[in-house]
């Protein structure tokens, strides 16, 4: 049981809020990379491979929809409920920049943030978003606001559909992974 609870604990991940970089001293900062560019979090980074990504978690809320087969399609992505609370904010998962901000069909207001990890270029997508609060071509901090959860689009309630590619977005969503590979939920 010992042995259990021990590599249990080896896998916790604590990530803190972004710190304004005016707050921060440069040589005072223990930032953890797993690439030679630093990421925008304070983490101490366990070893299991998927919670090393640097993504965090987009929106409070309880998960109301996985990844994967529902109702005989393909769910591309996580869904996080509002929960009957307000103006819940959406933010970054990962710094990166915002490809695209603006109302997509099925979707309804969406936002599309692409990301250099290890050297390799990812995508996030967050959908259904009452309001979006930043523009395409803009560089987002980690855990900067994007939007506010919302109802728009084919969506049966307000909530967050947060789905995350390994590459550039497709229309097929070929390219769309499990975000749990990468985010702890």
């Amino acid at each position: 049981m010992e042995a259990d609870t021990e590599a249990a604990e080896e896998k916790m991940v604590i990530v803190l809020p972004p710190v304004p970089a005016e707050h921060v001293k440069k040589e005072a900062a223990a930032v953890f990379s797993i690439s030679d560019e630093p990421v925008q979090t304070f983490a101490a980074f366990p070893a299991a491979e998927e919670t090393v990504s640097g993504f965090v978690r987009p929106a409070t809320g309880r998960i109301t929809s996985e990844y994967g087969p529902r109702n005989g399609r393909m769910h591309h992505g996580i869904d996080i409920g509002r929960g009957g609370r307000m103006n819940v904010p959406v933010t970054a998962a990962a710094a990166g920049t915002v490809v695209e901000a603006k109302y997509r069909n099925g979707y309804g207001n969406t936002v599309m943030v692409s990301h250099t990890m290890n050297g390799r270029e990812m995508m996030t997508l967050y959908a259904h978003l009452a309001s979006i609060s930043v523009a395409a071509g803009r560089t987002v901090a980690q855990g900067e606001t994007l939007g506010l959860m919302g109802n728009t689009g084919a969506s049966r309630g307000p909530h967050l559909h947060f789905e995350v590619h390994e590459g550039v977005w497709d229309t097929r969503k070929s390219r769309s992974v499990n975000p749990r590979r990468y985010v702890d939920f």
